[in-house]
């Protein structure tokens, strides 16, 4: 697939924007007239495959209905010979209909879109009366294209090259600069071959090259290839059609989370140059490898927002990489040092150069907020079941807002966070080691405590962020130590007062999911997806009692941090 920028869209008509149900139709006809003349008279099999082995005056009856040479009813009444005795011209009529299902609305909008964006669009099908006649009359296809060329009006058909050749000439398309939808190969096939049009197989796959077409990739690449990574965003692999070549890695943004797409962008390009220059002047190889590297559209952006509104982007893919899911005290260390380096070599970035990308994700003065909104409005009347989980809230209401305090004193600084260090958010190379901190969507500014807490929270956790049995749920202080050993060899940028407020980070980070997924609870699980009807509220308990077991272990945890220090 090549991506240059594209101008003109030529579209079939049949499987590409409306529906085909051709196995309905064969075996309405199967019916009328069994199943040796189906594949006899009519050419086709239960899929809709042509049959080889057809008479020529079978070919010739479809052909001269499919290129205009014959009016429906003398093709209604040559099918009709071949029919049981009894069967109306209204029955094939109607058996011919119901090979046509819907045309949806949306497939009409985007082209509709593709207009407004000063893409020129075509329709060329292969087509008869019958089916077109109302197709044309229910949907108004002339408002969405700007030409359209139908074989019975033509008089010509596809996979003729007297077709392709009519349409190019006729409607002055600029071949270079045009793509193909057409569900059939051979037809794809002949566009390639004789006008060397850029083809795909459905308006999905054409959504993909209109978005690549506008990225600075100048090497040919495969077809994207999904990803089934995270929850939040839609993601591809684009892979380079030569060795040697960048492949890379397509992202759909989730713009309902990530609203400011603009700042979103400028805060990865910022952090990620400012990691590239630092690696730079330590004189570092293979420095491609050790950060990531957004390609910008043609036109210099960070990201392309397409027709439909979907905003997108596209990363260097860094290849011979792989994540991890499971934590040992190894990997934990390590992760511990990547995410120490990470904001290490931001330290000197000034926070306030960056946007918040969720505005307010870890302040639990907000987050607090939000719970007594949720408690006041009781939208599914769940409160009054859940006095111990508020009380235990409200108990460490005032604790829990150190943070934010010391800030506004000026005794705790902010510094530049990833904000969800987990990891698989790390990239290692084949020897296990990591190499690269990826998913900077949520990097913004914050306390260092928050990072090393939401670590803590769900790796040194020895049950499951939704563990029914709380029991299960203890601090797990050998991949405490691990993690903080690496972290703090690599984090030393850190004042005294951050070094001794990272266990309360851990209880903070607790405590503000804890507030977090019982406030989606109360307002009748609106924001997390959910597998069972009280997933959010046994989410709040095992977030709750895993606070608990850190406040119980809260001096072994500063023993090992001064241990450390």
């Amino acid at each position: 697939m090549k991506t240059h920028p594209i101008n003109t869209i030529v579209f079939d008509l049949g499987g590409v924007l409306i529906n085909l149900n051709v196995p309905r139709c064969v075996g309405n006809f199967k019916r009328l007239m069994g199943e040796e003349n189906v594949r006899n008279v009519l050419g086709i099999d239960d899929e809709g495959e042509g049959v080889a082995a057809v008479s020529a005056a079978t070919r010739q009856l479809m052909h001269d209905y499919e290129h205009g040479n014959i009016s429906t009813e003398d093709f209604l009444n040559a099918v009709q010979q071949y029919c049981h005795a009894g069967t109306t011209l209204e029955d094939i009529r109607q058996a011919w209909m119901s090979m046509l299902d819907e045309l949806p609305q949306e497939r009409l909008d985007h082209i509709a879109d593709l207009r407004k964006a000063g893409y020129k669009t075509y329709l060329l099908s292969n087509s008869n009366h019958m089916h077109w006649d109302p197709i044309f009359e229910q949907y108004r296809l002339d408002r969405y294209f700007d030409g359209i060329y139908a074989s019975h009006h033509l008089h010509m058909a596809k996979p003729t090259k007297e077709i392709f050749e009519y349409v190019a000439n006729d409607a002055k398309i600029d071949s270079a600069h045009t793509v193909y939808v057409d569900d059939l190969d051979k037809n794809r096939a002949a566009a390639e071959k004789y006008l060397g049009w850029q083809t795909c197989a459905s308006v999905e796959e054409l959504k993909m090259i209109e978005t690549l077409s506008h990225f600075a990739i100048d090497n040919e690449v495969a077809d994207p290839q999904p990803l089934k990574i995270g929850f939040i965003n839609e993601s591809y692999i684009v892979r380079a059609k030569h060795a040697g070549e960048r492949s890379y890695f397509l992202q759909r943004i989730n713009h309902h989370i990530f609203q400011n797409v603009e700042g979103l962008q400028q805060n990865i390009k910022k952090v990620t140059d400012h990691i590239r220059h630092k690696l730079e002047a330590a004189g570092e190889k293979d420095i491609e490898r050790q950060v990531l590297e957004l390609v910008p559209t043609r036109d210099g952006r960070l990201y392309y927002q397409t027709p439909d509104g979907n905003y997108w982007r596209v990363y260097v893919l860094i290849e011979n990489a792989t994540s991890q899911e499971k934590v040992t005290p190894k990997s934990a260390e390590l992760t511990g040092e990547a995410f120490g380096r990470f904001q290490c070599q931001l330290a000197d970035l000034p926070f306030d150069e960056l946007c918040e990308s969720i505005p307010n994700f870890h302040n639990i003065e907000f987050r607090l907020q939000q719970l007594d909104e949720a408690l006041e409005a009781d939208a599914a009347g769940r409160k009054a079941t859940c006095q111990d989980i508020i009380d235990a809230i409200n108990v460490r209401r005032e604790q829990m807002c150190l943070a934010e305090r010391l800030f506004r004193e000026g005794k705790l600084p902010k510094h530049i966070n990833h904000c969800d260090t987990k990891v698989n958010n790390i990239l290692f190379d084949e020897a296990g080691r990591p190499i690269c901190i990826v998913d900077l969507d949520t990097v913004m500014p914050g306390y260092v405590l928050s990072d090393f807490g939401d670590f803590m929270r769900t790796a040194a956790n020895t049950g499951q962020e939704d563990d029914p049995i709380l029991d299960n749920i203890r601090v797990d202080l050998e991949i405490f130590e691990a993690y903080t050993r690496g972290y703090l060899k690599q984090a030393t940028f850190l004042t005294e007062t951050e070094k001794e407020l990272l266990p309360y980070g851990c209880r903070l980070l607790s405590y503000m999911q804890t507030v977090r997924f019982f406030t989606d609870w109360l307002n009748g699980d609106t924001y997390y997806k959910i597998q069972y009807p009280e997933h959010n509220l046994v989410r709040t308990r095992a977030q709750l009692r895993l606070l608990e077991e850190q406040e119980k272990v809260e001096n072994e945890m500063q023993a090992i941090i001064r241990k450390l220090a």
